[in-house]
């Protein structure tokens, strides 16, 4: 595991550390508030090809978010609008889960990261966050969670 204290530096390890290398990965992004209680990780970026089974190794947002929050089509219009990121629904284990991929475009996932922190989460634009990336071992080896066979579930934009 490597510990970054900056969210875009632990991005840019992943790019061209692991993604480059072939390299499935889980980066815990967490608040200040939950690295010092040893709470569990705020948010996750993890290899594309964990949740679209498609060889990709590029930054993808993993949010098991409940849309009954009243925050997700705010989340929804910021990634589809503003960065052009289409997000996608499955179920994990039975809980709705999104994702967003970036590839290997760092900066625009760090803006969505940002966004999803302070908009959706309500942390202040000045909070800090740790980030343990863990290097999961080859692509192929990494963890599942896909969709079931079936496909995915709808984005807000299909409706």
């Amino acid at each position: 595991m490597e510990a970054f204290d900056n969210i875009k530096e632990a991005l840019d390890y992943a790019v061209h550390t692991l993604i480059a290398n072939g390299r499935g990965y889980i980066i815990n992004v967490l608040g200040s508030e939950e690295a010092q209680l040893g709470r569990a990780t705020t948010l996750q970026v993890i290899a594309q090809h964990v949740v679209m089974g498609d060889g990709e190794a590029g930054l993808a947002v993993h949010l098991p978010f409940d849309p009954q929050s009243g925050q997700f089509k705010a989340l929804v219009r910021f990634l589809d609008t503003e960065l052009a990121t289409p997000i996608r629904e499955y179920k994990y284990g039975g809980i709705p889960c999104f994702v967003a991929t970036f590839g290997t475009n760092a900066e625009r996932a760090y803006r969505a990261i940002l966004h999803l922190l302070v908009e959706v989460y309500g942390y202040s634009p000045a909070a800090h966050f740790a980030c343990e990336v863990h290097d999961e071992g080859p692509l192929s080896a990494a963890g599942k969670l896909r969709a079931p066979p079936g496909g995915w579930g709808r984005s807000e934009q299909d409706s």
